[in-house]
């Protein structure tokens, strides 16, 4: 390779290596960050290496850290990406805490294996009550011998997903629907003017962070495309 010529150089031929037997994650996708929230939905992204077998009381594993005592994932797992592989459909699922109270969820082959590739799991979930120092991370793993802990076998090496900063609630935020003679208007299909009133926590970040407030409505309403035009 040290050769001047292109002529003389001694050509090479590259083999790919085989797949760690690792799952590789990307940070948790949800739907709030409010401390408390009690219908919080999780989209866990993650690439497994290995199958999760058939008949070895093997077992895909989402398991929280300590810093999410205190909340909850409900066995609701389903596809939240069209392209991605699709779980079993007989899977079965587990959800419980662990002893120090952090959430889990296990999924478990039934009648096929759950083959490798790249999945993206939504489920629901509850946020901790509390603010927690500890780690809000989630581990994504698979074993073998899930029944019996001390002969439990690591398939694949656990990946670490991201989780999100958990936020108090703002101390207070109110509603008043009026139309444009500020009487309320309640009929179908009829433009009105929504007054809102709210009172923050903490000042926003300056440069160059970005801090959004994020306004929800109830489904069927529209809200203008420039809604800042009449603040």
């Amino acid at each position: 390779f040290n050769a001047t010529r292109l002529a003389d150089r001694i050509g090479a031929l590259t083999v790919p290596a085989a797949p760690l037997k690792a799952i590789v994650v990307a940070p948790v996708d949800y739907l709030s960050s409010s401390l408390g929230f009690r219908r919080n939905v999780l989209v866990f992204h993650f690439w497994t290496s290995s199958a999760v077998p058939l008949g070895q009381d093997a077992a895909l594993v989402i398991q929280g850290q300590e810093g999410l005592r205190g909340s909850s994932l409900a066995c609701w797992a389903d596809e939240a990406v069209a392209f991605a592989a699709q779980l079993p459909p007989d899977v079965t699922c587990e959800s419980g805490v662990d002893l120090v109270g952090a959430p889990f969820l296990r999924l478990r082959p039934s009648r096929q294996s759950i083959l490798p590739g790249y999945y993206a799991v939504k489920v629901q979930a509850s946020n901790p009550i509390v603010e927690s120092t500890l780690a809000v991370s989630w581990s994504v793993s698979s074993f073998t011998n899930m029944s019996t802990p001390l002969s439990t076998m690591q398939i694949d090496a656990a990946g670490i997903a991201q989780g999100f900063s958990l936020r108090r609630s703002m101390h207070s935020a109110l509603s008043a629907w009026t139309d444009a003679g500020h009487q309320y208007e309640n009929r179908p299909g009829r433009a009105s003017v929504v007054s809102f009133a709210f009172q923050l926590m903490r000042e926003a970040r300056p440069q160059p962070f970005v801090d959004d407030l994020i306004v929800r409505v109830p489904r069927g309403f529209q809200l203008r495309g420039d809604c800042l035009s009449s603040v």
